[in-house]
């Protein structure tokens, strides 16, 4: 079934009152153009004035794209190269979180939606907070508080991400981006390194910083966007999963080819840097993925043989850098004395430990560790290598900043952020969505890779990392909503069993068009649809369906559900040739769909026992005690065991504009729109589909088109305004499937 989203479709940009709102926007950046040239206002000012009112409309106009381009710009810190290479006001820094929350505002107080908050969200508030408690106790409280107002912008650019991106399309959309925005910025670095070219920055995209690479030899490392190659690197290997990712488990060819070209870029990327704790990192993420896909051993051999071929193209003094982590690993003083660097990071480490013996609680606050290195140094050989910067590890970093209340806190946030990402991985395997699953899994890896590089890295780029956390949470809350994939997304059956061929459904809502035009047009379009009949009768007479087998999870069926034999036994008829009858003769396919699962036993939320079968659309019900009276089949009332998300929409399309009807007497309840009335009334009415339990709602369709639900009892109908003037425009939402998928793993 289609995702349900709380927010409102957006208006379409050739809607009459979109257009008068772009005119007055034209008049009054034209009115600013002409007050910006009087003042005499810089020309980057000039260009952001006109463009504002504009953007704003857009981001309104289209949210889910806004927070795409949003998320990349945060990733490449695109925001700050305008403020620092193209002489954009510091605000410019803040422009798009200020934009984007005016959308997250809208959602608050006019739709009245909640803001989707977790587990990982509280752990996140409580990281502030010990942030903020450094504003009492801290020896510098306004690096304190510049921090805190960093975290703020963090946070705030994490909400964004969770909310918005609702489906698995617009996540995968987002991290396509991401990937792209990364393999160019990788590319350019390779370009630099390769050519000589490094006084070429590309407008900032591009910086480099020369310094040590061994004890004697200094060189030009590229430091991309953020112009230290350390975190550069850290921020490219973490996009090494998502670009394995799409190389082994995009749908079509040229995407994975595209994902393995950016895996390799990255990766040339982030060995350019030099960065010998983003090599380590590499190396793990390596590990991770060998592990998870337990790839043939000839593949292993075969890319053992490639790397040694690119030995050569490694840059000079590569080896010999990467030579002293096996140095310093071991405790080789000699090998820490000989380089600048290690015996910085030395001094770092043992004034951290120092700093944390003397503030084991609160630690010393956010960013106050250089004011107390020296005095932790003082008297020691190496206190003249240090350089008063944090320590050059994440996690001594928190211990000395914010105490064992800041491990705690990260400790919690980090195994929330895993059990996250198992319980998306579970569902998604639950439904079958191997796809998805397999995100969840490299989202993870990506995780390790960051946290591995943390070992040499302080937090002085953490958006990296509550980045991260928004993608993992975002995944989590599409898993929680998320149905089974439709059918023609399904894997196909001859997949299973190539030497059977596959029978070919007829799409269900290709029988609503009779059910909507009443008996005239039923025999009109029965007849046109008669060779199609025709053809799918031969065809399951000579073929043979294969059903797709359950996931091992449900091998075995609730404790509450057993299957019943498909026959009559003697005089008696069994409750599955009762099933197929009230199924012909009370509308079939068209109302009901197709049968997904075999006839089952049920205990009802009351207690009682009860003989079942799913269909697409319905659960047809049979309680033994109703023998031979009307109702002993009845329909399930699905609708109201599946979740219900979004809220009723001010304003209808056109196609469910006009007459309100309500179906109860009195008027009570939410009214139903004519051209789902239609369809109710046509195909059973009350008995089949129930009263109507919410008002219209919108949602959003995997592909990222609008389209309105309500829900009844038993059903619920969707309207999908792409398909207006045809018969596909409302459809019964596949209820029975989801629920047989969520309770039994899939059809069988």
């Amino acid at each position: 079934m289609n995702q349900v989203s709380g927010l409102r479709p957006p208006p379409s940009i050739l809607d009459p009152g979109v257009t008068r709102v772009f005119a007055l926007l034209a008049v009054l950046s034209g009115l600013v153009v002409g007050l910006a040239v009087g003042l005499h206002l810089p020309q980057n000012l000039l260009i952001g004035a006109v463009l504002s009112p504009f953007l704003l409309m857009l981001i309104y106009a289209r949210p889910h794209w806004a927070v795409l381009v949003y998320v990349v710009l945060v990733y490449a810190d695109l925001l700050s190269i305008l403020v620092k290479y193209h002489d954009f006001p510091p605000l410019a820094r803040f422009a798009g979180a200020i934009m984007l929350s005016a959308v997250l505002g809208y959602r608050l107080i006019y739709q009245r939606e909640r803001l989707k908050m977790d587990v990982v969200t509280r752990w996140l508030i409580a990281y502030g907070v010990v942030v903020a408690l450094g504003l009492v106790y801290a020896r510098d409280t306004s690096l304190v508080a510049t921090n805190l107002v960093e975290f703020i912008r963090n946070f705030l650019t994490y909400l964004i991400i969770v909310n918005a991106l609702t489906t698995a399309g617009r996540l995968k959309a987002t991290l396509g981006a991401v990937l792209a925005m990364g393999t160019l910025l990788a590319l350019l670095s390779i370009y630099q390194s390769v050519t000589g070219h490094i006084d070429t920055d590309f407008g900032g995209l591009a910086q480099y910083r020369v310094s040590e690479i061994t004890g004697s030899t200094d060189a030009a490392r590229p430091g991309g966007t953020l112009g230290d190659a350390n975190y550069y690197g850290q921020s490219l290997l973490i996009l090494v999963p998502i670009g394995l990712y799409f190389a082994f488990e995009a749908r079509h060819a040229l995407a994975r080819l595209g994902g393995l070209f950016a895996t390799l870029a990255l990766v040339g990327g982030v060995v350019f840097t030099y960065s010998r704790g983003d090599a380590v990192a590499l190396g793990g993420i390596v590990v991770a993925a060998v592990v998870y896909k337990r790839p043939n051993p000839a593949y292993l051999v075969g890319a053992a043989f490639l790397l040694m071929l690119a030995l050569p193209l490694l840059p000079a003094n590569y080896l010999a850098r990467l030579g002293t982590i096996v140095g310093a690993a071991t405790g080789s003083r000699q090998a820490i004395l000989t380089e600048d660097s290690l015996r910085g990071r030395a001094g770092a480490v043992q004034a951290a430990a120092g700093m944390f013996a003397d503030h084991p609680i609160l630690g010393v606050g956010r960013e106050n560790y250089p004011l107390y290195q020296l005095q932790y140094l003082e008297g020691t050989g190496i206190a003249k290598y240090a350089k008063a910067i944090p320590p050059h590890d994440l996690y001594l970093e928190i211990a000395t900043e914010h105490g064992l209340v800041g491990l705690v806190v990260v400790g919690g946030l980090l195994a929330a952020a895993w059990g996250a990402l198992r319980e998306a991985r579970r569902r998604f395997l639950d439904l079958q969505r191997t796809r998805d699953a397999a995100l969840a899994a490299w989202l993870g890896i990506g995780m390790i890779g960051y946290l591995l590089s943390s070992l040499f890295l302080h937090g002085a780029f953490l958006y990296m990392l509550w980045l991260q956390l928004a993608l993992i949470v975002a995944l989590r809350q599409i898993a929680r909503v998320a149905g089974p994939l439709p059918a023609q997304q399904a894997q196909p059956v001859q997949a299973l069993a190539p030497e059977v061929p596959a029978v070919v459904d007829v799409p269900a809502r290709a029988y609503l068009l009779p059910v909507a035009l009443g008996k005239e047009g039923t025999m009109l379009t029965m007849w046109k649809l008669l060779p199609f009949f025709r053809e799918k009768q031969e065809q399951m007479q000579t073929q043979v369906q294969i059903p797709t087998p359950a996931p091992a999870a449900y091998a075995a069926l609730d404790e509450h559900a057993t299957e019943m034999p498909e026959t009559v036994a003697g005089d008696e008829v069994l409750p599955v040739e009762l099933f197929r009858r009230h199924w012909e003769t009370n509308g079939g396919e068209a109302v009901f769909g197709h049968a997904i699962g075999p006839a089952l036993h049920e205990v009802d939320t009351e207690g009682e026992s009860l003989d079942v079968q799913y269909y697409r659309y319905a659960r047809l019900e049979h309680r033994s005690k109703e023998d031979g009276t009307p109702g002993e089949i009845t329909v399930g009332k699905l609708g109201l065991e599946v979740p219900i998300e979004g809220r009723p929409v001010s304003a209808l399309p056109p196609g469910l504009q006009g007459r309100i009807l309500h179906l109860r007497e009195g008027h009570r309840g939410p009214g139903v729109p004519a051209a789902f009335y239609e369809v109710w009334r046509l195909g059973g009415g009350l008995p089949v589909f129930g009263n109507p339990i919410t008002s219209v709602v919108a949602g959003t369709s995997e592909e990222g088109q609008p389209f309105y639900l309500q829900y009844f009892e038993r059903a619920c109908f969707e309207y999908h305004p792409e398909q207006a003037g045809t018969s596909y425009a409302v459809q019964l939402a596949p209820l029975g499937a989801q629920v047989y998928s969520r309770r039994y793993g899939g059809e069988r």
